[in-house]
């Protein structure tokens, strides 16, 4: 038996409490770790061999599944390289993919994120998803919101992109956050359509798989 139910995969430990909060409202009974290692996202920031930062994922998401029914990558950037061994039998999920999956129940759809590098990953996940209704797919990145949150200045993150959120939403169905630190925006903007983040559905079908796993098993 291994010793935890699901293992989370961070790029920052900044993430570790909203997820661990997350985890106690909706099922505190789960056996559940952390891992943060900054440098996969850093690397991949910086223009590194993109095929090495993938093989460094990988190698953790194993290491980690060694000791966990599901691992879960809540990275955006990173989180194709993790659900990728997932034909490998790895049980391995990226926090994004249940809100991509709902994303795309829409027509027309804005993609935001704060850095430039998770846009691609993000749209191969929309393109990717289920039932794909989409007409329209746009893309924006939050000017300077980054810098922000890499200054531990969340509220000014989030008013950043809580301003572009309610500029846009009237050309939309559905404005998707690409990131999961994003998520905190979502409730402050005042806009009359679905604003979508990942954490909780993420974390939602994460749980939903581990029921099903414990249940036959």
């Amino acid at each position: 038996m291994k010793p935890y139910d699901l293992y989370f995969l961070h790029t920052s430990p900044v993430h570790i409490p909203p997820f661990s909060e997350l985890i106690t409202e909706l099922a505190p009974d789960l056996k559940v770790a952390h891992f943060a290692d900054a440098d996969l996202l850093e690397r991949l920031v910086a223009g590194a061999d993109e095929s090495k930062v993938e093989q460094s994922v990988q190698d953790k998401v194993r290491e980690l599944s060694e000791q966990a029914n599901l691992v879960v990558c809540t990275c955006s950037s990173i989180g194709r390289f993790a659900e990728s061994l997932t034909e490998q039998g790895v049980n391995v999920q990226r926090i994004d993919r249940a809100m991509g999956d709902q994303a795309v129940t829409h027509e027309r759809v804005l993609l935001l994120a704060a850095l430039l590098t998770t846009i691609e990953p993000s749209l191969a996940l929309l393109e990717t998803s289920e039932g794909n209704c989409i007409l329209q797919l746009d893309t924006f990145v939050v000017e300077d919101a980054w810098e922000r949150f890499l200054d531990q200045d969340n509220q000014g993150y989030y008013d950043k992109i809580k301003a572009v959120i309610e500029q846009k939403a009237r050309d939309y169905d559905v404005i998707v956050l690409a990131q999961a630190s994003m998520s905190g925006a979502a409730s402050l903007a005042d806009v009359d359509i679905p604003v979508l983040s990942s954490p909780r559905l993420g974390v939602k079908r994460a749980i939903e798989t581990l029921r099903t796993f414990h249940a036959n098993n």
